[in-house]
């Protein structure tokens, strides 16, 4: 149900439906009697093969998806034929586009479309075929918790990984009148735009500040008042390089200690982590642990990629990370920040074993790394410094962004459900 009001809590003017309370002057409408749903039919064929990376007809697949929009820069291309090919998939304004393959009910609104374009076989477009409902409106109800809840329904107990039309059609959901749905869709829209406009400044500031490290980490670009020479280190004379332990822990669900994996430096997460006994994680720190300004480094599977430990640690951790422990005369974040650079990477796959699957580097060859460092620490932490203000800005306008989201969604409770009405 929609989390709304319950049978004990309804108030007057609402009802009970099989979407759960709604207004009593809403509708309950079936994507079946109400929309046109269509998708590339299996027997086209289209492979990867015939995939270009340039084009005049765009070719719209489930990874295009980006924050209920297609990201127009990373779609491939197909032939004239191939967009020719089915008419009811060639795209158009207002579409509603989801997947049906692989990550289930991911959902894309088109606004304005950049170039003619057509769908791969693993995306439905959804065209309202009533009158009476706003095609925006109607996109919002597929963000929703409605049609979360429906997909949860389907899956659950399943290893489903496709979204049969047999049972999409079934989808319910509630329809106010055509002007409280343009009322609706309008005030979810105005969240939306600010939620995209932060996330194209965050965009804007990520590109600023990857160009800054390509400036300020390979010596191009000198700050003010150094003039210290630069010069190549191997990162085993900066670095003391300590290894994580290569038997897998027995994990605790509740308590115990954190322990870290290449997972957490990849996705920057070291919230959501494993945890393992107080005894074991006593016995893995006997000789060594993480500190507070060290430096973690993935070693296998995504190899190279560093975090500069800036929290107070008490934590464990696996084989898959090395641990740098850098000595003071060099500045932590400063070499961190290196993994960035194109030549600490080309320096990384050189050191690898190159036919290791998944890959890998040895924790002896991380200390072969040759690093190209300011002989000055100052210089090192003020270069770190402006990189980490930059750090700074972006994480303001991720959390504020966060924040917008989170009023969204506390939006669509109230304005889905009828329990806030926008039109008397």
């Amino acid at each position: 149900m929609n989390g709304g009001l319950s049978m004990v809590e309804m108030k007057s003017g609402y009802k009970m439906t099989e979407v759960g309370v709604i207004p009593e002057d809403w509708e309950v409408k079936n994507v079946s009697e109400s929309c046109l749903i269509k998708a590339r039919i299996g027997w086209q064929g289209l492979k990867k093969s015939e995939y270009m990376s340039s084009g005049d007809y765009l070719l719209i697949t489930g990874t295009d998806f980006d924050n209920g929009q297609v990201n127009w820069k990373s779609c491939a291309y197909v032939s004239k034929a191939r967009y020719e090919q089915d008419s009811n998939i060639k795209i158009r304004p207002q579409d509603i586009l989801i997947s049906k393959d692989g990550t289930i009910g991911k959902v894309a609104y088109l606004g304005m479309i950049p170039k003619a374009g057509t769908l791969n076989s693993g995306i439905f477009v959804i065209r309202a075929n009533d009158r009476k409902i706003d095609q925006v409106f109607l996109s919002k109800i597929f963000m929703s918790f409605y049609f979360e809840e429906f997909l949860n329904r389907l899956v659950a107990g399943s290893t489903i990984n496709h979204l049969y039309q047999k049972d999409f059609v079934k989808f319910c959901f509630p329809l106010p009148n055509s002007e409280e749905q343009t009322a609706i869709a309008a005030a979810l829209s105005d969240v939306d735009s600010l939620i995209s406009a932060l996330t194209k400044k965050i965009e804007k500031k990520k590109a600023i500040k990857q160009g800054l490290m390509q400036q300020l980490l390979t010596g191009k670009k000198r700050l003010s008042g150094f003039n210290d020479k630069w010069k190549s280190m191997l990162l085993g004379d900066i670095a003391e390089v300590k290894d994580g332990t290569h038997q897998t822990p027995q994990y605790v669900k509740s308590g115990g200690k954190p322990f870290y994996s290449v997972e957490n430096v990849t996705a920057d997460d070291f919230k959501n982590v494993k945890h393992i006994s107080l005894e074991e994680h006593k016995a893995l720190t006997s000789n060594y642990r993480i500190e507070k300004g060290d430096v973690l480094m993935t070693r296998i599977g995504s190899i190279g990629c560093c975090k500069y430990v800036d929290w107070d640690v008490d934590a464990s951790f696996y084989v898959s990370l090395a641990l740098l422990k850098i000595n003071e005369k060099y500045d932590s974040k400063f070499i961190s920040y290196l993994s960035n650079i194109k030549s600490f990477k080309e320096e990384v796959m050189l050191n690898s074993l190159v036919f290791a699957i998944p890959q890998k580097i040895n924790l002896g060859n991380i200390s072969l790394i040759k690093v190209y460092i300011p002989t000055s620490k100052a210089e090192q932490t003020a270069i770190a410094n402006i990189l980490s203000d930059c750090d700074s800005e972006i994480a303001a306008l991720e959390e504020k962004r966060d924040k917008y989201k989170e009023i969204k969604q506390g939006m669509m409770q109230q304005l889905l459900t009828g329990k806030i009405r926008l039109i008397k």
